[in-house]
């Protein structure tokens, strides 16, 4: 069952202040120069009007049972890789690493911070240890999609016999 234009409406309109209240109260909240009393209650408006907007948007939605892909191994090094990339760069900033603010006055030719750059390099290893997308593995493994297995019959047949391709069907 549908929701109503109604409903739907009433959801659109809280989702965007919501939005519009987050973002003003963090705004209020990092900036100093900001009344003290207009991040915080801002902040509260708007994470109240998009909970609001999630529960007017989920009534009468059909919902399915969540169930998760196991993680194995690659996917635990993806997830390390980028942790250790991420505490490199912050251990990095925190320690004042030379070279981690580049220096423009006077200029200097900047150097390459170490710490930094492994956490990059580190960050580039899931282009080689992240698993294959299902339809990837399937590809390179050589098996057609299941979906296009007629296409892909009617396709290699037709590359066979081209004369065949140009009969109409009787």
């Amino acid at each position: 069952m549908h929701r109503d234009d109604r409903s739907r409406r009433a959801a659109t309109a809280l989702t965007l202040f919501g939005l519009g209240g987050v973002v003003a109260g963090v705004y209020g909240l990092l900036d100093g120069g900001s009344a003290p009393l207009l991040g915080l209650p801002l902040l509260l408006a708007g994470s109240t009007a998009a909970a609001g907007s999630l529960a007017i948007g989920a009534r009468r939605e059909r919902r399915s049972r969540y169930r998760p892909d196991p993680w194995a191994a690659p996917e635990w090094a993806v997830m390390v890789s980028g942790a250790t990339a991420g505490v490199l760069v912050m251990v990095a900033a925190q320690r004042g690493v030379p070279g981690i603010i580049l220096q423009t006055s006077p200029a200097v030719w900047p150097t390459l911070p170490l710490l930094p750059a492994l956490g990059i390099l580190v960050a580039l290893l899931p282009a080689w240890l992240a698993p294959l997308p299902p339809m990837r593995a399937l590809e390179r493994a050589g098996r057609a999609d299941p979906a296009n297995a007629d296409l892909s019959a009617a396709q290699s047949n037709a590359a066979d016999s081209p004369a065949k391709s140009l009969r109409s069907p009787s």
